[in-house]
C-alpha cells in the first residue's frame, strides 16, 4: 500500500510551502472537484498546469483497498513545480490526436508520484482537459528506469498498473470522462528519482481508450463505442537533469541561485560564480562544511555548477587535492581528497604530507579510521568545529568545548566565533563566561538562539517552542526554516526543511 499524506517542505533557502496530501487507496472516479495552480519553471520557459485538489478523476475518496496499490492523496503539491515537461505529437487511426502542453509534478511521496499536463485540443471546449502519469512503487516497480510495454505486466489495467496514463475530459464537470492506456511504450531514463518528483521519460505510440473505473476494485473497463486518444510521442521531463547533486527542491524553483551542484540552476541569472547565492553544505562542491555559504574562489568563474579550485579547509599541498593521479589519496588534510575511493583509512595512500595532521608519521595509524580527513587523537569529545581548529594557536569559540588556544574561558579572548559547527554567527552570541557555548535564547526556544528574532527578511523559524518575531504571522504558511534537532516540524530530509503539516494550524511555533 502507498501510505497516507503527501506532505511538503520549506526549502532550505526560501522555498514556498506546498499543499497537504491525502491518505491511502488508488484513485476513484466519482466526486466533485476543485483546482489550484501549479507553476513549473524551466530554464527558458514557464508552463502552467491545473493541479487537482479533489478531482473526479485524479483523486477523490482515496480510501485504502485490498486491491488498490495506494492513491496519490487529496492535496496538491502547491506552487513551484520541479521542471518543464516536453510536448508531444499525435497520430490518427480513428482516435483523436492530442498533445500535452507540458508536464509538472502534482504529488510525490517516495512510494508514488503523479505528473499532470493540460492537453490540446480541448475535446469538449468547456474546461481544460488533463492527462496524467501515475507511478506506483512499494510492491510495484513504477520507480524503475527502463523501457516498458504499457500493455503488459499489470500495466494493462488501472487496478494493477505500476505506470498508469489516464486522460480526463472536463475533469471538474458533472460528467467527467476517463481514458486509460491500451497501447504504448514508456522509456524512463536512469539517474533521477521518479517517485520523489524527478523524471525524464518518453512515451511513444500511446493510445488511451474511454473507460470506467470501479470505485472499489479500481478495475478499468472499456466503454463500448467510447472515444479514444492517441499520442505519437511525448516527453515527461520534470525536475533537475542528471548530474544535479543538491536538493531536488532547489532546482529551478525560484528560491535563489544554488551553485556547485553539478548543473547550473535555472534560478541563476547566468552561469557566473559571482551570481551565486547558496551552496548547500555537503551537497555543493563549494561548501565542505567549514565555511558559511559559498566558497566563491573555488567555483569555476564562468561555470557556477562546478569547482576548479581547492577548498579553504584543505591544509596540504594544493596540487595534491583531486590530482586525478592513481594511488594519490592524501589523508589528514582537513577534508577528504576526491582522489580517495571513500573516507576510510583503507583508501589512504599518503598521510604524512606537509600540513597533514599526521605529518612526520611513518604510517597512517593516527588517521581516524572512519574519516581520513583528520586524525583520531587530540580533539576532545564534544568539539563541534573543524578538528584542525582545535589547538591551532587561534582561540575558536562556540565549538562545544573550550579551545586550548584560548587564554581563558571568557568571550573577550575569542579570535573566531563563526566557524562551521559553532553555535554562533558573531562573537556577541557567545556566553561571556563560557566561550565554548552560546548565550541561551528565550525561555521555551528550542532552536539555535541565533535564529530567534534575527531581523533578517524571510527568516521565519518554526516549531521552535515559542513564536519567532521574524515571522509575519503565526500561520504555518509563513515558515521559512525548521531546524533539524531544534524544530518539531523538521521534515527529516534536510537541515532546515519543514513539514508544515505537523504544526498547529494557528500557531507555527508548536506541533500538533
Amino acid at each position: 500500500m502507498v501510505a497516507g499524506a503527501l506532505t511538503a517542505a520549506c526549502g532550505d533557502d526560501g522555498s514556498s510551502t506546498d499543499g497537504e496530501g491525502g491518505a491511502g487507496g488508488r484513485d476513484t472516479t466519482t466526486a466533485t472537484t476543485g483546482s489550484t495552480t501549479s507553476t513549473t519553471s524551466g530554464p527558458t520557459t514557464t508552463a502552467t498546469t491545473s493541479t487537482m485538489t479533489t478531482t473526479s478523476t485524479m483523486s477523490t475518496t482515496n480510501s485504502s483497498s485490498s486491491t488498490g496499490e495506494g492513491g496519490m492523496g487529496t492535496g496538491g503539491m502547491g506552487t513551484g513545480g520541479m521542471g518543464q515537461g516536453g510536448g508531444g505529437t499525435g497520430g490518427g487511426s480513428g482516435c483523436i490526436a492530442i498533445t500535452p502542453t507540458g508536464f509538472a509534478l502534482d504529488q510525490a511521496n517516495g512510494s508514488a508520484a503523479r505528473y499532470l499536463s493540460i492537453f490540446t485540443p480541448n475535446v469538449d471546449g468547456v474546461e481544460d482537459d488533463l492527462i496524467g502519469l501515475e507511478l506506483y512503487g512499494d510492491t510495484l516497480d513504477g520507480g524503475d528506469p527502463g523501457t516498458f510495454d504499457l500493455t503488459m505486466n499489470g500495466d494493462e489495467n488501472y487496478a494493477t498498473c505500476a505506470r498508469c496514463f489516464r486522460a480526463f475530459v472536463d475533469p471538474e464537470g458533472a460528467n467527467p470522462r476517463v481514458f486509460f492506456q491500451s497501447a504504448g511504450t514508456l522509456e524512463v531514463a536512469s539517474g533521477l528519482t521518479p517517485l520523489d518528483g524527478s523524471i525524464d521519460a518518453t512515451v511513444t505510440g500511446l493510445t488511451l481508450i474511454e473507460v470506467t473505473i470501479d470505485p472499489t476494485t479500481f478495475v478499468s473497463t472499456p466503454v463500448p463505442g467510447g472515444d479514444c486518444f492517441e499520442i505519437a510521442t511525448a516527453d515527461v521531463q520534470v525536475g533537475p537533469p542528471a548530474g544535479w547533486t543538491c536538493n531536488l527542491a532547489n532546482y529551478g524553483t525560484n528560491d535563489g541561485c544554488d551553485c556547485g551542484c553539478g548543473v547550473v540552476d535555472p534560478d541563476c541569472p547566468d552561469a557566473l560564480a559571482a551570481s551565486c547565492e547558496y551552496c548547500v553544505q555537503g551537497l555543493s562542491c563549494a561548501n565542505d562544511g567549514t565555511v558559511e555559504g559559498c566558497e566563491i574562489p573555488i567555483l569555476d568563474p564562468n561555470n557556477s555548477a562546478v569547482c576548479t579550485g581547492v577548498p579553504s579547509a584543505w591544509v596540504c599541498d594544493p596540487a595534491d587535492y583531486n590530482s586525478g593521479l592513481a594511488n594519490d589519496c592524501n589523508c589528514g588534510c582537513g577534508i577528504v581528497d576526491p582522489d580517495c575511493a571513500d573516507d576510510t583509512t583503507a583508501s589512504c595512500d599518503l598521510c604524512n604530507d606537509t600540513g597533514s595532521c599526521a605529518a612526520g608519521e611513518t604510517d597512517c595509524s593516527t588517521i581516524d579510521p572512519a574519516n581520513n580527513a583528520e586524525c583520531a587523537s587530540g580533539v576532545p569529545a564534544g568539539w563541534n568545529c573543524n578538528p584542525l581548529y582545535y589547538g591551532d594557536t587561534d582561540c575558536d569559540c562556540g565549538c562545544g568545548v573550550l579551545d586550548i588556544d584560548c587564554a581563558n574561558a571568557t568571550s573577550a579572548v575569542c579570535d573566531f566565533c563563526n566557524d562551521s559547527g559553532s553555535c554562533a554567527s558573531t562573537c556577541s552570541d557567545i556566553d561571556p563566561a563560557n566561550n565554548a557555548v552560546c548565550t541561551p535564547g528565550p525561555v521555551g526556544w528550542t532552536c539555535d538562539p541565533d535564529y530567534y528574532d534575527s531581523g533578517f527578511a524571510d527568516d521565519c523559524d518554526c516549531g521552535c517552542g515559542i513564536p519567532d518575531p521574524d515571522c509575519d504571522n503565526a500561520l504555518p504558511a509563513t515558515c521559512d526554516y525548521c531546524e533539524s534537532g531544534g524544530s518539531c516540524a523538521n521534515n527529516g530530509t534536510s537541515t532546515f526543511g519543514c513539514n508544515t503539516a505537523l504544526l498547529l494550524p494557528n500557531d507555527n511555533s508548536v506541533c500538533q
